[in-house]
């Protein structure tokens, strides 16, 4: 992230909607919101967290404008802080990131803007994840891998519908998110961590042998047999849907 310094107090009345107070000893951070086309989002807040709080000084955020433009007032000089914007449908867990700010008085300008990805993704207070272009709702795979028979128990215990989801379902979850763990397969909600792969509901013939399981390889996003205990256990994740009517 590039950043450049200019003198003098800034007053950019209407420019940007910031909950931090400004004053002669403060100093600012200006910078701008797009999406990956590069195009300006409106009404992304950005959130600064000082990394070291000093009372008055600890959080501040602004508000972007049409063009995505934002200012953060009020800040501490000389001192680190953590920025994370917050929007609907956009992954913002790439976007965070820390900035020092300059000598009071001046305002710290990021040169680079903030790249904000679109995700069909949101997520509710009791951690569902609801695919707003299918209406399908999800749970993030737990830390553990299963073999297919542990993760068909564990959907179940879930209540409500849960289960595991078909082929094509997973197949909708694949290219979402070009920083996840395997590179451009699936977006970070899921919490693969590390896993390839994550169990469907299927189970028929695969190679001449009756009564195997289907799984989704996030490598490709094809599906793939197996009944090898080395694969259940190592690599698939037990990834829970149900519909959301």
């Amino acid at each position: 992230m590039t950043l450049r310094i200019r003198s003098g107090i800034v007053v950019m009345l209407a420019i940007a909607i910031s909950a931090c107070i400004s004053n002669r000893s403060a100093t600012s951070i200006e910078g701008t919101v797009v999406d990956d086309r590069g195009t300006g989002l409106p009404n992304i807040t950005v959130v600064a967290t000082q990394e070291t709080p000093l009372k008055g000084y600890e959080k501040c955020e602004a508000r972007t404008t049409s063009s995505g433009h934002f200012v953060l007032r009020g800040l501490y000089p000389r001192s680190r802080y953590s920025l994370v914007p917050q929007g609907t449908h956009y992954n913002t867990r790439s976007a965070q990131l820390g900035v020092d700010t300059g000598p009071a008085g001046e305002t710290r300008v990021l040169e680079t803007p903030i790249i904000l990805k679109f995700s069909p993704f949101t997520i509710s207070g009791d951690a569902t994840i609801v695919d707003n272009r299918t209406q399908l709702l999800w749970k993030a795979a737990p830390v553990q891998s299963m073999s297919w028979e542990d993760a068909n128990r564990y959907v179940s215990s879930l209540g409500s519908g849960w289960r595991l989801p078909t082929v094509a379902e997973l197949k909708t979850l694949y290219r979402f998110d070009r920083e996840g763990e395997y590179g451009p397969l699936i977006d970070g909600v899921f919490r693969l961590s590390g896993r390839c792969c994550a169990w469907s509901s299927e189970v028929g013939r695969c190679a001449g042998t009756a009564g195997t399981h289907w799984a989704v390889h996030f490598g490709d996003g094809n599906e793939f047999c197996s009944d090898s205990p080395i694969v259940e256990i190592n690599l698939n994740a037990a990834l829970a849907a149900r519909s959301s009517r």
